[in-house]
């Protein structure tokens, strides 16, 4: 749907779908981990990581299921980071380019083969 709207010819980045290109630039600006240099790329996503393994250590102390990607001796960091990429980061990007063309989204598929 909101793709839909992305195309729509009448689709207004000045006017009345400002609001919509700027959440979407917001939120791409929170999930721009992977357009960073590799050393920050690389600790951010440690960073991240921790904070759900950190997430999932009290999900065992509460004898609880622990969640997706909160357990830090399963996790595996490269397939996480591709995902990510894949199903968060590149379709939002891409959703982007159809409001700002210009905008260069080739260095993921680079990220994505150092992860490799």
């Amino acid at each position: 749907m909101l793709k839909g709207r992305l195309q729509a010819q009448d689709f207004d980045t000045k006017d009345k779908d400002k609001d919509i290109c700027m959440n979407f630039i917001l939120h791409a600006a929170d999930v721009s981990n992977p357009f960073k240099p590799w050393e920050i790329s690389i600790l951010w996503t440690e960073k991240v990581l921790n904070e759900f393994w950190c997430q999932g250590d009290q999900e065992k102390e509460l004898n609880l299921p622990v969640s997706y990607l909160c357990d830090r001796y399963t996790t595996n960091t490269a397939k996480c980071q591709i995902g990510f990429i894949d199903f968060v980061v590149f379709p939002l990007y891409s959703s982007i380019k159809l409001f700002l063309p210009k905008l260069d989204i080739s260095i993921l598929v680079y990220q994505q083969k150092e992860m490799d």
